[in-house]
């Protein structure tokens, strides 16, 4: 996916929210865009956020220069106030895939 996105969705201005449960698993996902990037468009840079309890704030969603989002779906269902919910609708109004990693858990309740 990782891929796919560094060469058919980034270059074109569309940009990325990555929701994940853990933090781990962000940070793998960021970890990967940073190496296919390079591999792909050596010189090109992205901006990247990660939004997780002790980490970036959901607030720099609001940020018109963030490329690539990376949120904690824990963060997502309990961390956001009114002010946040506006920030992740502004940066969602733009072009924008959203990736659920590990989505094979949707179905459990507990998710």
């Amino acid at each position: 996916m990782v891929r796919w996105l560094t060469k058919e969705a980034l270059p074109h201005g569309v940009q990325v929210l990555w929701l994940a449960h853990q933090r781990e698993l962000l940070t793998q996902a960021r970890d990967t865009f940073r190496l296919v990037i390079a591999e792909y468009e050596p010189g090109v840079s992205y901006r990247t956020r990660l939004m997780v309890t002790g980490a970036g704030p959901v607030t720099l969603l609001g940020k018109v220069d963030t490329d690539i989002a990376f949120l904690s779906l824990p963060m997502l269902a309990t961390g956001l106030d009114t002010a946040k919910k506006k920030r992740l609708a502004s940066f969602l109004s733009r072009p924008t895939v959203v990736v659920v990693d590990e989505a094979h858990h949707g179905g459990a309740e507990t998710y």
